[in-house]
């Protein structure tokens, strides 16, 4: 289950499927053992040295085990025979199968009667009922030299034929053919000299030995999907030697372990050589189940299961629970890379490439089954089934499970389409849709009604792809992210926003003209009190009446003309209107001109009728007026400034969203005030009509020749008489408002990894049925995606003994892994493709890398707390929902696009730890979680480094908790209507006796 990188293949890991067709397989097997026997008896016969008996022996030794395997074989067809129903047991049909074959002959060709060959078998009922033990026999006699092997095989059936029944059934131990166009596409990867160095190949170009800031790139041409040897379509073929993946390597393919290939091109003609089948391992772990009672689990594969040490000395990866294929071991597949007969497995033989010394590849020795059986196991159900109680969702859709609620996060969903598409769903489901889908809104799983299934369905037309089209799991345009931009609508999966972003800026203004306590009382000589920004300038304040001439310096006069309201003088009533004015809109006073007219609208309330003339008509206080005239300046302490900064403020957003699956950036209202501060003064002045003649006995010699003046006569012309000042402060401030959003969005726009959008690649338009999901239930349920169903972190029950999970991708199930660049040059970032990081030196070395410079070290994980994962869960992922997907298909057929259970980014970044799924496993393709790195083929080796994760599965059995759950337990049938009832769980051989 751990991909495997060679040195010498410049090579990284694959993923892998199931598939295939077990009828006819039993006459084809009994043929093999003829010519097993004939083959190897007849070829050794014609050598003469004296080495020739014990080359015989051995020989007749091979025959007398393939006799007795051909034994274990006859019971099964015996068993599949007599008790075929697949709902037979081991206690049913023992009655039915307690018998002895006898000694039946196996027919060979030719007329040599002195040749005979035999296999006898006998079974044996274990005491639990778990299986048939049967011993076979086989004999070969010729002349003198006689071979006598026994193999013991445990053949198990009825049960069986459920998927749940197992911990793990799978089509192909290998990578399908489409995931291999998606993730390997035509590509340009930027190469600093460090790479170059590293690359231990020349690149064309390369300047590095004059410019160590050059930039170099190598161009790959990209997997290709035809059926020719090294196109992607092999990884569609189960292995087989005649006809299958194993019949047809790359050219030139440096070991058994390469499938296809990809040319550097520029004049960077180098083939990198790739796998797409995975490998098993040291750290691979089949659990025991936790609960033996309810079965052991297993492992049911279709395809050759290809065994790794991972490095020389290394256990091999640990079998605790059965383990079963298909595939068996034929002459066809000997040679100088083949496996030992009998053993239904392929080793990881690095012999055979050339290499010094054996990795190999078997199951641990600590491991309770140690053996690889054959034999069919259940088929992996073919579609889901949606029940009418379903909550149902459209396009990309996020799902954090919280006992008895779910937070839903899914933009497509709108109100106008559950209006149009799911007005018969339970209401609850959709509880927060609006015309712009739901964003983080909280449904409940059980009020009023429990909800047992969440599905995301494809929203709107899938596109046709092909793979020249760029696209991820889902098939869809895969029109994500750029590396380092932010994230928008137009690039993000998911965008949930609080506030708007953007500046405002508002003005506003104060006006000041602030009064001390000063009111003025009979008697006083007002100009010698103070009174804050008002200057009073009368010398007396007297009580004599308004009907003798009253004196303008007296403010008295003041109080004779000018209004004072409910004042006891008119100073105080004036104060109070101008206060009054500049506070109510203190918009209208920002100017000199403003504030006199503000004053003298007041003041002038109190002039004579000829105030406005030339001329007083009168020369005494008859004619009066109040002047007002207005200066700009500093008096009275006033600053006068321009664009001073004020004191800013930082009010944080919160995040829409505390979720961790999304880049969650908060947001900030920022306030910037800048103020300008104007100075003024008024000063009101009073004049009276004043003789500008000489007074001939007190009466002005030149009659009507009058002017305004302070009432002097012949000096006072012109003059006027102090009243009093006021001094304004005007203040103008804007206000700027700076708005930064908070953000909960998905994808990452530092992740490197491609994402699907939708068809147009617009948020809010069509898009996959891809579900995202994490969390806890408090009750069974079942989480379909049409899609890919994506884990984004732990998932279970709240309690494993009384609720289950079923998670079944209609595509893919994927883990979610996210990894960005180590190097962050926007330059090389900028000059490499799409989906891959600088430096990325795949299929450009043929021995250890200098460390840091492995490709895998040039991705950096993006969240540590992804690692060792535990998932309580069946996991299903079909690969049915591929009709969209231009599918590369073997030359044999039998191929299915997509079905895998897989990790993103396996071979990308740091060691993650165990990935661990309790309960089981069905995919169509067997993908990697994890891949293994190069190091030297020396002896002494204890480890071997790795990215991704090391995948552990311990069977649960969960049958009953799934069907309790009415609308869990029908949305997929996983009963197997193969025909196959009984098969071999496990097989040991050894002399006869």
């Amino acid at each position: 289950m751990t991909s495997f990188s060679l040195a010498a293949a410049r090579a990284r890991a694959a993923r892998v499927r199931d598939g295939g067709d077990d009828a006819g397989f039993m006459m084809i097997y009994v043929l093999t053992i003829i010519g097993v026997i004939t083959t190897v008896v007849g070829s050794t016969l014609v050598a003469t040295s004296s080495s020739v008996v014990p080359a015989v022996q051995s020989a007749y030794d091979q025959a007398a085990d393939a006799a007795a395997q051909g034994g274990l074989q006859a019971f099964v067809a015996y068993a599949d025979e007599q008790c075929a129903s697949a709902s037979s047991s081991v206690a049913d049909c023992w009655p039915l199968l307690e018998n002895y074959s006898g000694v039946v002959d196996i027919p060979t060709p030719g007329s040599d009667d002195s040749y005979s060959a035999t296999y006898s078998w006998i079974a044996a009922k274990d005491p639990s009922n778990r299986y048939f033990r049967v011993r076979s026999t086989g004999v070969v006699t010729q002349g003198g030299l006689s071979s006598t092997k026994v193999v013991i095989g445990d053949v198990v059936g009825g049960a069986s034929l459920n998927v749940l029944d197992y911990g793990v059934v799978t089509g192909f131990e290998s990578q399908s053919s489409a995931t291999v166009l998606a993730e390997w596409p035509q590509r340009t990867i930027a190469l600093d000299c460090t790479a170059v160095d590293a690359a231990d190949v020349p690149i064309k170009g390369d300047n590095c030995s004059s410019n160590s800031a050059y930039l170099n790139s190598i161009n790959w041409s990209g997997a290709s999907p035809g059926t020719a040897a090294g196109k992607v379509a092999v990884c569609n073929a189960t292995f087989d030697a005649k006809g299958g993946r194993g019949n047809n390597p790359p050219p030139k393919a440096p070991n058994p372990y390469v499938d296809w290939t990809e040319s550097g091109l520029n004049g960077n003609n180098y083939t990198n050589f790739q796998p797409c089948q995975t490998a098993w391992g040291t750290m691979t772990k089949l659990l025991a189940p936790a609960n033996p009672n309810n079965g052991v689990g297993g492992y049911s594969s279709n395809d050759a299961l290809l065994l790794s040490n991972s490095y020389p000395g290394g256990s091999g990866p640990l079998f605790n629970q059965p383990v079963s294929t298909t595939w068996k071991y034929t002459t066809d597949d000997a040679g100088i890379c083949s496996t030992a007969p009998g053993q239904n497995y392929r080793s990881f033989n690095l012999l055979c490439a050339g290499y010094p010394l054996e990795v190999g590849g078997a199951p641990s020795s600590a491991s309770t089954y140690p053996t690889v059986g054959t034999g069919k196991g259940p088929d992996i159900p073919s579609t889901a089934t949606i029940p009418a109680t379903a909550c149902v969702y459209a396009g990309p859709t996020r799902v954090v499970l919280n006992g008895d609620s779910a937070v839903v996060t899914s933009p497509q969903t709108t109100s106008n389409w559950v209006a149009a598409n799911a007005s018969t769903r339970p209401a609850q489901c959709y509880a927060g849709a609006s015309a712009t889908g739901m964003a983080a809104q909280t449904i409940s799983l059980t009020t009023p009604m429990p909800i047992q299934v969440l599905v995301a369905n494809n929203n709107g037309t899938v596109p046709k792809t092909t793979p020249a089209t760029a696209h991820g799991h889902s098939g869809w345009p895969a029109t994500g992210q750029t590396l380092g931009s932010t994230a928008s609508t137009s690039n993000s999966v998911f965008y949930l926003s609080n506030g708007t972003s953007g500046s405002s800026a508002s003005t506003t203004y104060t006006d000041t003209a602030t009064p001390g306590t000063y009111v003025p009382a009979t008697g006083d000589n007002p100009s010698t009190k103070t009174d804050g920004a008002w200057t009073p300038q009368w010398t007396t304040d007297t009580t004599a009446g308004c009907t003798s001439p009253p004196a303008p310096a007296d403010l008295r006069f003041a109080n004779c003309y000018i209004p004072k309201g409910s004042y006891a003088d008119s100073y105080s009533w004036i104060k109070a209107g101008v206060l009054a004015a500049i506070a109510a809109n203190p918009q209208n006073y920002t100017t000199a001109a403003n504030f006199q007219t503000l004053v003298n609208s007041f003041v002038s309330q109190g002039n004579s009728a000829d105030a406005a003339a030339n001329s007083p008509t009168n020369p005494d206080y008859r004619s009066h007026r109040w002047n007002v005239s207005v200066s700009s300046g500093t008096a009275g302490g006033c600053t006068q400034s321009s664009g001073v900064a004020g004191t800013t403020t930082d009010t944080a957003i919160s995040t829409p969203s505390t979720d961790p699956f999304y880049q969650n950036t908060a947001g900030n209202i920022h306030v910037a005030p800048s103020t300008d501060t104007s100075c003024y003064t008024a000063t009101v002045t009073a004049q009276t009509g004043t003789c500008n003649v000489a007074l001939a006995l007190g009466l002005c010699v030149n009659l009507g020749n009058y002017v305004w003046g302070n009432g002097t006569a012949l000096l006072g012309g012109g003059q006027s008489v102090a009243q009093f000042k006021v001094s304004f402060t005007a203040q103008k401030t804007v206000t700027t408002t700076t708005t930064t959003a908070a953000t909960s969005t998905f994808p990452s726009m530092s992740d490197v990894t491609q994402y699907q959008l939708g068809q147009s690649g617009t948020f809010g338009a069509s898009g996959p049925g891809d579900l995202y999901v994490e969390g806890t239930a408090s009750h069974t349920m079942g989480l379909v995606a049409q899609g890919d169903a994506v884990l984004t972190g732990p998932l279970t029950p709240t309690d494993t003994a009384t609720a289950a999970l079923e998670v079944v991708g209609q595509d893919n199930v994927r883990v979610y892994h996210p990894v960005k660049c180590k190097n962050t040059n926007s330059s090389a970032i900028a000059a490499t493709s799409a989906g891959f990081c600088p430096n990325d030196i795949t299929g450009l070395y043929s021995s250890v890398p200098p460390t840091g410079t492995r490709p895998d070290q040039q991705y950096v994980n993006m969240r540590g707390d992804l690692a060792d994962l535990t998932f309580h869960a069946a996991i299903f992922a079909l690969g049915n929902d591929d009709a969209h997907i231009t599918c590369p298909q073997p030359p044999n057929g039998g191929g299915v696009c997509g079905g895998e259970f897989s990790v993103d980014n396996y071979n990308r970044g740091a060691a993650l730890g165990y990935l661990t799924d309790v309960g089981t496993v069905a995919m169509a393709h067997h993908a990697p979680v994890g891949q293994e790195w190069d190091i030297a083929d020396t002896s002494g080796q204890t480890s071997r480094p790795y990215s991704g994760y090391q995948m552990a599965q311990q069977y649960q059995n969960i049958k009953a908790l799934l069907s309790s759950a009415v609308d869990v337990g029908s949305v997929l049938h996983t009963t197997s209507s193969t025909s196959a009832a009984w098969h071999i769980l496990s097989i040991s051989s050894g002399p006869g006796s």
